[in-house]
């Protein structure tokens, strides 16, 4: 609760425009290098699912986002392996394209779905 309190201190207490260009430059890298280490860009939405095959499209994309974030695949692929049970893993996917087609990101979800099924399983 402390920290929620201090959180709404610290924004009743900003102004706009309040960063310096050293805070904002600092800001700029920080979303650069987030954005290239995500490799999927899914928000979790979920209006791929589900699945008629039962693949989790959105865990399997965090799982695979998550190990490129923070650069730990071997650890990933253990968290993968034991939390998505195999009937719902990428490896699933029978490339319907019924996920695609509802996905309003316009993610290509059967080729990211190969490379997370190629990389964890």
């Amino acid at each position: 609760m402390d920290q929620v309190r201090e959180n709404i201190e610290t924004a009743r207490e900003a102004a706009p425009d309040s960063l310096t260009p050293s805070e904002l430059a600092t800001v700029e890298r920080v979303k650069a290098e987030y954005i290239r280490r995500i490799k999927v860009n899914c928000t979790g939405c979920s209006y791929c699912m589900p699945c008629p095959s039962g693949v989790a499209i959105p865990t399997s994309f965090d799982f695979f986002n998550d190990a490129f974030m923070f650069d730990n695949i071997e650890d990933q692929k253990k968290v993968y392996l034991r939390f998505v049970k195999e009937e719902n893993r990428a490896s699933r996917c029978v490339e319907c394209g019924r996920c695609e087609e509802l996905c309003p990101q316009n993610i290509e979800i059967i080729k990211n779905l190969k490379e997370v099924s190629a990389l964890f399983e």
